[in-house]
């Protein structure tokens, strides 16, 4: 819960200093940065804490790993989208990144949670 709410303080501290620009849509570096430094905090800890302590963390995943792919995303699509479809573009971003967070959000607090799905990719099937 702390984690989260640490987050979406920095969340909103970065978006309050995010610049527009008329042409494109500059997006801020430290939205960027301070989703890394949180999926660097919270992959380890989704990784090492109990399965009591893990849905909360693991929403604070489910939040910083798609809005981290979308600032990455924005960067990618300012250097390489035709200036007539960045809108478009990045209108299509935001809609799978909000997708993504609801989903990986459901999976963390009703499903097995992510760690869990993750780990079952390496499991032997039983016979």
């Amino acid at each position: 819960g702390f984690l989260l709410f640490f987050f979406c303080l920095i969340l909103l501290h970065s978006w309050k200093s995010m610049s527009f620009a008329a042409a494109d849509v500059i997006i801020s570096p430290k939205l960027y940065h301070y989703s890394g430094i949180a999926l660097a905090a919270l992959t380890p800890a989704c990784l090492a804490a109990p399965s009591v302590v893990s849905p909360p963390l693991e929403v604070g995943l489910a939040v910083a790993a798609p809005l981290h792919a979308w600032v990455g995303l924005n960067y990618i699509i300012s250097d390489y989208v035709p200036l007539a479809a960045r809108g478009a573009v990045r209108m299509g971003t935001l809609g799978i990144t909000g997708v993504s967070i609801v989903g990986l959000a459901k999976l963390a607090v009703n499903g097995p949670g992510i760690v869990n799905t993750a780990k079952m990719l390496w499991k032997s099937k039983s016979k």
